[in-house]
């Protein structure tokens, strides 16, 4: 077996498509392995055989379809979800939803479409937005909101909290989130 690093990857489903193990080269495989980093995206393919040597664990083939038939569900789910999160003009929620199926693994070429047209769609919504709002929290990258006002109830809801965290407003400025103390209560 090549030497292949697994820190941090994991099976996430199976694809018919590669009959070919990235690690010893094996052909004419039914399938092979799908293995992903916590992101989603898919770095090896390997045989079941070369995959348990790599994670360590036993996989047959049978857990590795159920696998594969978890993630289809799961990222399904995710898009749909996006969808009508989008429709009900909640967009930050939306692209949570999005960035969830993605690391859940987008792997099917239909996947990778309707993320896609959501995605498009997301961005398109954003853009009409007079003004994008978030807020950060203890120095944390920015979490979008879709209005000052969701952000001034995290903001109130934080200082209520049992364990207090700094939590600051931002507004989208010239592509940048510029902090906004205003909100704070």
């Amino acid at each position: 077996m090549a030497a292949i690093d697994t820190a941090g990857l994991r099976a996430v489903g199976m694809n018919d498509e590669q009959t070919d193990c990235d690690a010893c080269g094996r052909t004419e495989l039914r399938g092979t392995v799908l293995l992903a980093d916590a992101d989603g995206v898919i770095a090896y393919r390997l045989g079941t055989t070369c995959a348990s040597r790599a994670l360590g664990t036993r996989l047959t083939r049978k857990d590795v379809v159920a696998l594969e038939a978890r993630r289809r569900s799961e990222v399904a789910a995710l898009i749909r979800t996006a969808r009508v999160e989008l429709t009900g003009g909640r967009i930050a929620s939306a692209a949570e939803y999005l960035d969830d199926a993605e690391r859940a693994g987008v792997v099917r070429a239909a996947e990778h479409a309707a993320l896609a047209e959501v995605r498009a769609s997301v961005l398109a919504a954003r853009e009409a937005l007079p003004e994008r709002w978030g807020f950060s929290r203890d120095g944390r990258p920015v979490l979008e909101l879709d209005s000052p006002e969701q952000v001034a109830e995290v903001i109130a809801r934080a200082a209520t909290a049992p364990h207090r965290t700094e939590v600051v407003a931002h507004r989208l400025v010239d592509g940048t989130w510029t902090p906004q103390p205003a909100l704070a209560r």
